[in-house]
């Protein structure tokens, strides 16, 4: 996304070729691998992990989808670099479960069991690979040809660049599961289940900065291709104040009614209410420092990203093994709470620092 925007900002043709090119050369092989792995040893993952042979046919079928299904979302983002948002949108997230409904619903009589969806799921992501590739290949013949040599990077810099993202987005992860994982050591299965429902009710905040931060990440990256700065310094602060004034509504749903909400998943889920405000509390924070992550990533502060994202995990797992012991599930969710924030706001420190913005408008 970060290499394509900037190529497609300028009509560099030649950049997208090698973006699309140092895709099939760092994804396809892998993906592939990992796909026939599955498909291999199936039958032992079935019988010595999850002990349940009837999983070998589902786990076949579905390594199957992996190199497809990989090929589709990248190819997705491509189309949304080239400002194709809808369409990446669609073939992202709704193609493959759209598919999978329908077919199912039209074959129900034939599906017999889990291998049968599995094949379904196969087919479906091989279709969206296909729709994605079809319109990509539709952005690229309508671009302006020019001389292959004119791209400013090479694929040795995507990868570079891919692999300190992806150290990021491992943190990412991390991140999420840290404070559940480390909560099972101290509290109950029933405190984990509560502390998982809250959280994951407060993160349905997290929903509306990703899909801002969906539309606005491309065009940052075209903003510091041109080199246009007011115009990347507007469209991060509109971003913050939209993420934040669409996500005060939910903030404000969750303080008077927060325990009613929980109330839909059972009574005992009530006592989470405490965590869910604090969880709340530090997505409200993500919102109103709006795309300052996307900002370090596409301005070629990456690894400073991905020192912060480090970072945030491990003041998590610090704050957590220190509170949760005495606090419980609220002290979980103030762990998760303070982390997001303090790495959020150094992120706007760093984007203040070292690209010379604020993100906040009444900060000049």
């Amino acid at each position: 996304l970060k290499f394509a925007s900037a190529a497609y900002a300028t009509h560099d043709t030649a950049a997208l070729h090698i973006v699309e090119r140092t895709i099939h050369k760092v994804v396809l092989a892998p993906t592939l691998i990992l796909g026939a792995i599955g498909v291999i040893f199936a039958p032992w993952i079935a019988e010595s992990i999850f002990r349940d042979p009837a999983l070998e046919a589902p786990l076949r079928w579905m390594a199957a989808s992996i190199p497809a299904f990989s090929l589709a979302n990248l190819y997705g983002e491509l189309l949304r670099a080239a400002d194709r948002h809808v369409m990446s949108a669609v073939l992202q997230g709704a193609t493959v479960p759209i598919l999978n409904t329908i077919i199912l619903l039209v074959l129900s009589s034939h599906v017999y069991d889990s291998s049968y969806a599995s094949v379904i799921y196969l087919f479906s992501s091989v279709v969206a690979f296909v729709v994605a590739f079809s319109a990509w290949r539709k952005v690229i013949s309508s671009e302006v040809k020019n001389d292959p040599e004119s791209a400013s990077f090479d694929s040795d810099v995507i990868r570079k660049t891919a692999f300190q993202m992806y150290l990021a987005t491992v943190s990412g992860v991390l991140l999420t599961w840290a404070d559940i994982l480390l909560l099972g050591i101290w509290e109950s299965g029933a405190a984990v289940g509560v502390y998982n429902a809250s959280t994951r009710t407060a993160l349905l905040a997290s929903f509306i900065l990703l899909a801002i931060n969906s539309v606005v990440a491309p065009r940052i990256s075209g903003c510091l291709k041109l080199g246009d700065m007011p115009s990347l310094r507007k469209l991060t602060r509109n971003a913050a104040l939209l993420s934040v004034f669409a996500t005060l509504p939910l903030f404000f749903v969750f303080i008077e009614f927060g325990r009613e909400v929980l109330r839909v998943f059972g009574s005992e889920f009530v006592s989470g209410y405490s965590a869910l405000i604090w969880v709340a509390i530090g997505q409200l924070v993500n919102a109103a420092t709006g795309p300052v992550g996307h900002v370090l990533n596409m301005s070629g502060h990456h690894s400073k990203e991905t020192y912060i994202s480090c970072a945030c995990v491990a003041l998590n797992v610090l704050l957590s093994v220190v509170l949760i012991p005495r606090y419980g599930i609220e002290g979980a969710a103030f762990a998760n709470c303070a982390a997001i924030s303090i790495c959020n706001f150094i992120r706007v420190a760093c984007v203040r620092l070292y690209v010379g913005i604020f993100v906040f408008p009444w900060i000049r």
